[in-house]
């Protein structure tokens, strides 16, 4: 089986994407996500990930905490990359629609870390630059996906 990271970038395979949905717990109640509880087991998975050299590409955090409530995804589309960063809050199930949010979200000032350094870009809805580095700072709005498209 040939190894994740054994790519020039150090990333997976552009044209595979993973996705891994490892809660026990109810993921619709905030508060056990968010507790002690929640911490821990995102705790192990990180350790266990980093133990087979998988890392996220970004990490957002704000206050220097890393954020459980929002996604970040990535898509390249030939000469061009993007990064998008959107709230992910819990909701109740419904039949007739998206269902209904508690609520708990972040907002203001967040900090993307990167896993390894960019070349810069910028914020596709304000315009604004960022210069090349480990990290990008945001003003995160949870009713709205920030989008950054990336310099190659």
């Amino acid at each position: 089986m040939k190894n994740a990271t054994n790519n020039s970038n150090g990333f997976p395979d552009a044209d595979r994407a993973f996705y891994l949905n490892s809660s026990p717990s109810a993921y619709f109640d905030s508060k056990v996500r968010l507790s002690e509880t929640g911490s821990n087991w995102r705790n192990l998975i990180s350790r266990l990930m980093k133990s087979v050299k998988i890392e996220a590409k970004v990490i957002p955090s704000k206050g220097g905490n890393p954020i459980p409530m929002v996604e970040v995804l990535s898509w390249r589309n030939k000469n061009r990359h993007w990064i998008v960063i959107v709230s992910n809050p819990t909701r109740t199930a419904s039949v007739n629609g998206a269902g209904v949010s508690d609520g708990t979200s972040i907002n203001g000032e967040v900090v993307l870390k990167f896993s390894t350094p960019h070349s810069g870009g910028f914020d596709v809805r304000t315009g604004n630059a960022f210069k090349e580095g480990n990290t990008v700072r945001i003003q995160f709005d949870p009713k709205s996906a920030t989008v950054l498209e990336m310099n190659n």
